[in-house]
């Protein structure tokens, strides 16, 4: 369940990845989202209440990392 300061946003295009991290950190108490690519990052990170980390790969199809991480910082 989403709280504020809780939730962490995984972004990459294998869904292994995504399933091993989120395995790895909701023991830990964090509610995980997990995405496959940068544009349904940029409408989670957008939306998600309590969003205090996003794990993102580098090398995605579409939209790479950098390229997400950049239109995210020039948002307000």
């Amino acid at each position: 369940m989403p709280e504020r300061g809780n939730t962490v946003l995984v972004v990459d295009d294998s869904a292994g990845v995504r399933h091993v991290i989120t395995h790895l950190l909701e023991p830990e108490g964090l509610h995980i989202v997990g995405v496959a690519d940068g544009e349904a990052a940029l409408q989670e990170a957008r939306s998600l209440p309590g969003l205090v980390l996003i794990f993102c790969d580098v090398t995605m199809p579409v939209m790479s990392g950098m390229e997400l991480l950049a239109k995210l910082k020039a948002e307000p």
